[in-house]
């Protein structure tokens, strides 16, 4: 899987564009006026489910057969309607954010004071988000992921002032503008980078997304809730309406998730890294640092190899998307075929080839641990990365750069012991990618923990980075450790 000649075309049309000529003033913004309306979307849509379907199914009769219950609950929505308004509209005129030379500030001032002060060199990655009421009103949130410390999140602004907010902290986060100036009047002004088009990498389409969720591990349970549901009808009808519900918020739920989540997904390269956009109802724009990347997989289930299709996930070092702290799927590629894959690795890592990587298998007596999946348990390292393949139905490629371990250990469990195996785990930041060695030969194991652990220093002493690595500053030589 080498890098495509687009990929490099585009990196050097970046290299060579122009000085930066857009100017950003620095000024006290508020949110959005209609944000108290983007608020209060919940309640109004519940109020249009709840009585728009009475009214499709039964006509407005129902709506007078509920009497003064009616009025009860239409009282209590309205009651929220209005509340998220009130709430809205103070928040619009109590909330100001600034972005001035060294940081981002959020101010609040309602009933206490609060001010999130964000340094740009925290910044993780900044994401725009346009639920559907949002993209109604032209209006989008933007959150703010500073790693460990969680995110802030500022809702609401006009769709084109979050995108050029966006742009802006990510061009101060990378280092790409030039000093600040002042205008006649005095008003500080600061230069960006021009803009230049994104590269689209890749575009999942939907007869793509489509078969790759229905022709995957999800397929027979998908049929058999439709023979459970089969079943029932045949039963009886007084048992089918429990079975139904089951069904549709089992499969149903499943089915909503991954199709209109990652709808008309596409992943583009722009100069400060890489943008996934996502979502059918809900969009999802969010930005992604190549130097946070630590590990790598490319999954393929037992019956995506009818389709050739494979999904690929990557853990984030500091990533936990919003406010809440929750840590995003690290989805890159949900599905796609295997040149998709190859120009998805050549965006943030390019120049990597896996297919030149060395691979070794396990020793026979492992056959004992692993009867099915023995002959697909194969690793290899070369000078930069070590990777494993796994899995007997489904089938798991792992990558990790020596630059991106973190620690390194071995373990032996009482068959292992028996059998003379064990197993190396490669340790980097929480994710969803993790990467072990399974059942060794125990002197091949001790023999790769000793070699690694010297290639991984080695790697975090290097102060350049490998060709096919985004630039990442290296950790001094004592925050390497080993767990043996």
């Amino acid at each position: 899987m080498r890098a495509t000649p687009e990929a490099t075309a585009y990196t050097q049309a970046v290299a060579t564009v122009p000085e930066p000529v857009v100017l950003l003033r620095k000024e006290i913004e508020h949110p959005h006026p209609l944000t108290g309306i983007a608020r209060s979307w919940i309640a109004v849509f519940g109020l249009i489910l709840v009585f728009g379907r009475d009214i499709a199914e039964r006509g407005f009769e129902s709506i007078k057969e509920m009497g003064p219950f009616m009025w009860i609950i239409l009282g209590l929505v309205l009651a929220v309607v209005l509340f998220n308004l009130v709430w809205g509209i103070i928040e619009w005129r109590t909330t100001t954010f600034i972005a001035d030379d060294e940081e981002f500030r959020i101010e609040r001032d309602f009933l206490s004071r609060d001010s999130s002060r964000i340094s740009y060199a925290k910044i993780q990655s900044v994401d725009i988000e346009r639920s559907l009421p949002a993209r109604l009103l032209g209006l989008s949130s933007v959150t703010i992921d500073v790693g460990g410390a969680g995110g802030k999140k500022l809702e609401f602004l006009a769709k084109q002032r979050a995108e050029v907010l966006r742009d802006q902290l990510l061009a101060r986060m990378r280092g790409l503008t030039t000093a600040a100036t002042t205008d006649d009047d005095g008003t500080a002004v600061v230069t960006a980078p021009p803009a230049v088009p994104p590269h689209t990498v890749v575009r999942v389409s939907p007869v793509t997304l489509v078969k790759g969720v229905l022709i995957s591990s999800f397929l027979p349970w998908l049929l058999g809730a439709l023979a459970f549901l089969v079943g029932m009808l045949w039963l009886g009808e007084g048992f089918t309406i429990a079975g139904l519900g089951a069904v549709v918020f089992g499969v149903g739920g499943y089915l909503w998730a991954q199709i209109v989540s990652n709808w008309n997904f596409h992943l583009d390269k722009v100069p400060d890294g890489l943008h996934m956009t996502r979502g059918l109802f809900t969009t999802q724009s969010q930005s992604l640092r190549a130097d946070r990347i630590q590990a790598v997989s490319i999954h393929q289930d037992y019956l995506q190899r009818l389709t050739g299709l494979y999904r690929v996930r990557v853990t984030v070092l500091g990533l936990h998307g919003g406010e809440g702290g929750a840590q995003t799927s690290g989805t890159v590629l949900p599905y796609g075929t295997r040149d998709d894959v190859t120009r998805v690795l050549g965006a943030f890592w390019p120049g990597i080839n896996l297919d030149a990587i060395p691979l070794h298998g396990q020793p026979s007596r492992a056959r004992w641990l692993t009867p099915l999946g023995f002959k697909r348990h194969l690793w290899g390292a070369d000078d930069q990365t070590v990777v494993a393949h796994h899995g007997w139905l489904d089938h798991t490629i792992t990558l990790v750069p020596h630059r991106r371990m973190q620690s390194l250990g071995i373990s032996q469990g009482p068959w292992q012991r028996k059998l003379n195996l064990a197993t190396v785990a490669l340790h980097t930041t929480d994710g969803p990618v993790s990467l072990s060695l399974y059942h060794l030969d125990a002197s091949d194991a001790r023999g790769f923990f000793d070699a690694q652990r010297e290639r991984a220093c080695a790697a975090r002493n290097d102060t350049a980075e490998p060709g096919y690595l985004a630039a990442l500053p290296a950790p001094a030589a004592d925050e390497f450790i080993s767990r043996p």
